[in-house]
Parts: C-alpha cells; sequence; structure tokens
C-alpha cells in the first residue's frame, strides 16, 4: 500500500495524542513533540522523499501500534473526567478487554474494570494514598497487555497480581491486584467482568518475588522484562526458579475488527472527540461518550 501525507499524518497523530497524554519522555515516544507528529527517528525516512518514501513495514509497524493506542486513550480520558467529577456517578470505569495472556490462563471475562475510588485513592498522594501520578495510571490498558510476571495471589482466592513494567514516582514497582470474577455495575446493569482491584507501587519487591516463588505462585514471566526491573543480584538470588519458569505461549493476535481504512476515517473524524474500543459482546458494551 502506498501511504499518503494524510494516511501518515493521521497514524502519528494517534500515536502522539496517546503519548501526550501519558507524558512519554521523548527518549521512548514513537513520535517527535515538535510541529507536527513525525517519525521518531530517521531511518524511516527518504530523505528525498520524507514521507511517501517511508518503507512499507515501517508503516506497518506505526500503524498497528496506533490501533493499540486509539483502545488505551478512552480509559486516560475516564480517568480525567473521574477527578474532575463528571463521570457518571455510580458506574465502574472499563479499563480494557482481557488481553490474551489472562485469557490463556483461563479467565472467562472479556473485560477488565476499575472502581471510580480506586482511582482516587491511586492518585492521592501518600501517606493517605498510593502516590501515582495520573499519567503512571494512565497506562494501564498498555501495561497490562504485557506484564513482567502475573501470580497467584498469596491472600485472596481465585485473584492474581499483575507486576508491571513500570514504576511510581518513589521508584516501586507497580503492582495490579486482580479479580477474574468480579463484579461491576456499568450502564445501568451488573457485570460480571474482571475487576482491577488496586494499582500500587510495591516496597520489597525482592522479598515478594521470594514468597511467590516459594509458594509456587508465579503463573507466567517475562524475563526480559523483569530484568529491566529488578536488579540482576536479587534475582540470581532467587536462583532457576524464576529462569526455569515457563511462559504462556500466546497465540497470534486476533484481528480487529476494523479495516485499515475504518481505523483511518474513524481517526480522521472523531479522535478529537471520543475514541471508543470495541464492544465485547452486545449485551456488555464499553464504548460510551460520557464526559
Amino acid at each position: 500500500m502506498n501511504q499518503t501525507v494524510a494516511d501518515v499524518r493521521r497514524v502519528l497523530s494517534i500515536i502522539a495524542r496517546y503519548e501526550d497524554s501519558i507524558r512519554r519522555p521523548q527518549e521512548q515516544r514513537w513520535t517527535l513533540v515538535t510541529g507536527h507528529p513525525q517519525w521518531c527517528s530517521n531511518n524511516h525516512l527518504d530523505q528525498q522523499n520524507p514521507v511517501q518514501g517511508i518503507k512499507s513495514l515501517d508503516f506497518d509497524k506505526y500503524y498497528q501500534y496506533a490501533k493499540k493506542c486509539f483502545c488505551y486513550l478512552p480509559f486516560g480520558q475516564s480517568v480525567d473526567s473521574v477527578l474532575s467529577y463528571t463521570y457518571a456517578k455510580y458506574d465502574a470505569v472499563f479499563v480494557c478487554r482481557t488481553p490474551l495472556i489472562y485469557k490463556n490462563m483461563g479467565w472467562s471475562s472479556n473485560n477488565i474494570f476499575h472502581t471510580q475510588n480506586h482511582i482516587h485513592k491511586e492518585v492521592e498522594p501518600e501517606p493517605q494514598g498510593h502516590g501515582l501520578s495520573v499519567e503512571t495510571l494512565k497506562q494501564l490498558p498498555e501495561l497490562l497487555e504485557r506484564p513482567a510476571a502475573v501470580f497467584n495471589s498469596l491472600t485472596k482466592n481465585n485473584a492474581y497480581t499483575a507486576l508491571l513494567d513500570a514504576k511510581d514516582n518513589a521508584g516501586r514497582v507497580i503492582l495490579v491486584a486482580l479479580q477474574p470474577d468480579g463484579r461491576a455495575y456499568y450502564q445501568g446493569q451488573y457485570v460480571n467482568e474482571t475487576i482491577a482491584l488496586s494499582v500500587y507501587g510495591r516496597n520489597s519487591i525482592e522479598q515478594f518475588l521470594q514468597r511467590n516463588v516459594e509458594q509456587n505462585a508465579i503463573k507466567y514471566v517475562n524475563l526480559e522484562i523483569l530484568k529491566e526491573l529488578i536488579p540482576i543480584p536479587a534475582l540470581q538470588l532467587l536462583g532457576s526458579n524464576i529462569s526455569s519458569t515457563k511462559s504462556i505461549q500466546q497465540p497470534p493476535a486476533i484481528p480487529q475488527p476494523h479495516t485499515r481504512e475504518d481505523l483511518t476515517a474513524r481517526i480522521s473524524g472523531h479522535i478529537s472527540d471520543h475514541p471508543s474500543p470495541a464492544p465485547a459482546s452486545p449485551s456488555i458494551s464499553p464504548e460510551r461518550s460520557k464526559r
């Protein structure tokens, strides 16, 4: 497919909007901050024709990430609405569709929800709250897709703890407690779905990992991410118990229901308003336009 100037700008605009919303550091961004959204690296550019000369594979990589960002944005908008007290008073907050990594653990729920009370608690400064930045919390849908590890909860039946690829303002690794068989009130009805019970920075993460190893509670581990989060000496102390843990194999991603043309049209015509994820089922739809 030959990319036009409009194609490139539409794809980059959605990525840039998400990166702006979470205040992603420049060195980690896919897009540049200055002026119109641009490619992050000159390696993607044909110097003689810097837009239409972009390699197809590079454009496809950005396009695939733009589709993800399109689905990440609504949760961030909901967080803003919750914190400004304009969100529907009694509704739970839709976070994301349940990522495949958790479905492969046997979870039957299609969606993950969070509560307004927890959002307020999580961004409230310590010691009363968890002291998370709003920008970090807005990344929850993306972080849940690629956790460093997932454990059976040691304190609650049929619950899990995901270790995320993020740290709080104090430099602590962030965990999220998840209950797959939770219950939430959403858009006028109760739904049986996964509930994100709490998002928080964890003190003594090495001891936390050690207990989970001893209790054989590890369900999934991504060593590549874990090594970036935890000091190597600490991981070495845990021995081969972590390194030998089998990760859950994910099948190929299920294609998104919208086409490239559909996404382009939605970005072009509606992204400045309310991008919405695809509904999980006819009876439980995470789409909303409330502010």
